[in-house]
């Protein structure tokens, strides 16, 4: 999919200290600040999101401060990082997006989620979609994963929609195979 096919009307907009908002026609992607801990520690202990999302563990608050203090610092770098879901007509966070650095040879890692309330709805694509045409186009990535249990069909559906082709998979926790997508170009 093409930015001229794309049903949503992007803008990007820097923030002073660092960081990059993103809008999309429903939602708007803020950089996560230290008091959005929170709210992420609450998400990412929901079992229903920790089964993919941490392998069913529950993770410390500690983590999640170290992966927002780390994304700080990719967003003064790269202009990229973790990203909290906003939704523009209910005024609240229904989630999180995240280009996780890699390498500093230009590669990305996609992972991203929702509150269940807010799942079937598109939400969760027109933020991955508007966090990979961020890393590729704007923030100068070459190469963009995303990975998904086997056994993650929602999240299959997504990766495939955002039109990134498998790239290999990898034995998995639980004994499901993880499938490793990747986006080279625009989509």
């Amino acid at each position: 999919m093409t930015k001229q096919d794309s049903p949503f009307e992007e803008t990007i907009e820097e923030i002073p200290g660092g960081g990059i908002l993103l809008h999309s026609a429903r939602l708007v992607l803020r950089p996560c600040r230290a008091a959005d801990s929170e709210f992420l520690h609450h998400l990412w202990t929901r079992p229903e999101v920790r089964q993919y999302l941490w392998d069913g563990r529950v993770i410390e608050r500690s983590v999640v401060e170290a992966l927002v203090a780390e994304s700080r610092q990719t967003f003064q770098r790269r202009g990229f990082g973790l990203w909290l879901v906003h939704l523009r007509d209910e005024g609240m966070d229904i989630g999180f997006c995240f280009l996780k650095e890699k390498d500093e040879a230009g590669q990305a890692e996609l992972l991203y989620g929702l509150l269940p309330e807010y799942w079937g709805k598109g939400l969760a694509f027109e933020a991955a979609q508007r966090a990979v045409r961020h890393g590729l186009e704007e923030a100068g990535l070459s190469r963009i994963l995303a990975g998904a249990d086997a056994a993650n069909v929602r999240s299959l559906r997504l990766i495939e929609r955002l039109d990134m082709i498998l790239d290999h998979e990898e034995p998995g926790e639980r004994d499901c195979p993880v499938k490793f997508f990747v986006a080279h170009d625009r989509i």
